[in-house]
């Protein structure tokens, strides 16, 4: 008994020590602030439907929605880990398209997946693009799912990405007279596989959500 008490106070002292050691390791100073607002889109035309990700290392990277003057175009901007200037937005989406709703995320090496809706003047489209590294090119966009003529009511899509880079998206699609919910995925450094449908019998749908796992298994 007297041996497991010594044993017990031991580390009880260790234990001590420890939160002594962590708490004078912790800075001092001020609580952080928010740095001060950086336009990203071009001024005079308008720009909408934001959205951002940000991987492990701080990594941030935003897509948006832009009018250019002749339709509207999927745009998209990074900021490295620990800089305060967002780099030069670069269009995504194909040239002459009627882009809108993006969504896009980063795995842990900054690899960047996007998806949107595409209208090409006669159908809708759910269209896709990835970049490898902050510093990689956007890839020449493509098609994800034709969804025809017509299109939902919320029309949005989603996605999720995982650490290795796995991409999986999920969309609504007018079929008949219902709505159906889809979905499609993408390893990652991969091509998009062919979509599959995930609910048909509901009598009223609303926008799609997803999410995937450090495993790769997506909800």
């Amino acid at each position: 008994m007297r041996r497991w008490g010594l044993i017990v106070a031991v580390r009880r002292w260790l234990l001590l020590s420890l939160a002594v050691m962590l708490l004078s390791a912790a800075p001092a100073g001020a609580a952080p602030t928010w740095l001060a607002p950086a336009k990203l889109s071009a001024s005079g035309q308008s720009a909408e439907a934001p959205q951002v990700s940000v991987d492990a290392q701080g990594d941030a990277l935003a897509v948006w929605q832009r009018f250019n003057g002749v339709t509207n175009v999927i745009e998209a901007s990074s900021r490295p880990a620990g800089s305060a200037s967002w780099q030069l937005p670069v269009v995504v989406s194909s040239a002459g398209d009627q882009a809108s709703l993006p969504q896009v995320a980063l795995d842990s090496h900054g690899d960047a997946v996007a998806v949107w809706l595409s209208f090409n003047g006669s159908e809708y489209l759910i269209e896709a693009s990835a970049r490898s590294g902050l510093a990689g090119s956007w890839q020449v966009p493509v098609t994800v799912r034709k969804l025809g003529t017509m299109t939902v009511t919320e029309p949005r899509p989603d996605l999720a990405v995982d650490a290795q880079g796995d991409a999986v998206a999920v969309w609504e699609r007018v079929e008949g007279v219902k709505d159906v919910v889809e979905g499609a995925t993408r390893p990652a450094g991969g091509a998009w596989q062919a979509p599959e449908t995930l609910s048909s019998t509901a009598e009223g749908l609303h926008p799609a959500e997803v999410g995937i796992d450090a495993a790769g298994d997506a909800t």
